[in-house]
């Protein structure tokens, strides 16, 4: 068992001494290097070889669209080429074009004077054809005998025939008769508001071969006649007929006789103008 009085003894004894300071130093202390797991090497080693395929990878990829690029250029270049060769030929046809552009135009200007000739022809010859077949309605004159009262009156007769090959249609006409000189006028005298038998119009056809009479009566005076006598004038009987053929096209016929008042200068004779049919 210990002493009290040794340990109080013992502790006054004891001297007290400062404990002792380490020197302080301006670098920091290096931190204590801990070696690395295993386990953090693999994923190092591992994450390597990942970044070495990707860069292959990647490689190829520029390899792959370096490939396409040259491939694209390829192709562009012979597509030049060939649009090259194209425009060349184009160019060479446009150049025979122009070459064979008189002659173009003389192959056409002969087409268009064949087709011109052609539709001359057809129109010639259609033209003919209705001139053939249509209605041409012409008249004779017929004098009567003169009566009691000769030669101040006298009766004639007009007959209007159809000498074509197709019927007449819308027939109108009117005749007149009047003393002139020796040559007739060109637009003779008509009493236009004189009645029937003086003026016919028929809606009926007037078919070919068939014909229709229209008499007349003329009163000359002693003094035209004392004229005609004389050799002065002549009397005149004349007329016009109108009328339309099948075709749609209508047509005017003129006809015109003179006569003396004594036999034999009564027997009719055709004007030497007025007669004319279209």
């Amino acid at each position: 068992m210990p002493n009290e009085g040794d340990s109080n003894a013992s502790g006054a004894d004891r001297e007290w001494k400062p404990i002792p300071q380490r020197p302080v130093s301006a670098t920091p202390p290096t931190p204590a290097q801990h070696e690395v797991p295993s386990d953090q090497k693999k994923s190092n080693k591992n994450e390597n070889e990942t970044a070495k395929e990707l860069a292959r990878e990647f490689r190829w990829v520029e390899f792959a669209q370096l490939a396409i690029s040259g491939i694209l250029a390829a192709v562009g270049i012979v597509a030049l080429v060939i649009y090259h060769g194209q425009l060349e030929v184009m160019r060479g046809q446009l150049g025979e074009i122009i070459r064979q552009y008189p002659e173009l135009q003389k192959s056409s200007q002969a087409a268009r004077d064949s087709a011109d000739s052609s539709q001359t022809t057809l129109n010639e010859a259609t033209k003919n054809f209705i001139v053939d077949e249509r209605a041409w309605v012409g008249v004779e004159l017929k004098m009567d005998n003169f009566g009691p009262l000769a030669p101040s009156y006298f009766t004639y007769t007009f007959k209007f025939k159809n000498y074509g090959r197709s019927p007449a249609l819308n027939i109108w006409t009117i005749d007149n008769a009047w003393a002139y000189g020796l040559k007739f006028p060109a637009s003779p005298y008509y009493v236009k508001k004189m009645p029937t038998p003086f003026e016919v119009h028929s809606t009926s056809p007037l078919f070919p071969g068939e014909e229709h009479a229209m008499p007349g009566t003329s009163h000359i005076s002693q003094p035209q006649i004392d004229e005609i006598g004389k050799g002065h004038l002549w009397w005149y009987s004349y007329g016009i007929i109108t009328y339309d053929d099948i075709f749609g096209q209508h047509h005017t016929t003129h006809f015109c006789y003179r006569h003396g008042v004594n036999p034999p200068d009564n027997k009719p004779i055709l004007c030497d103008t007025y007669n004319d049919a279209d």
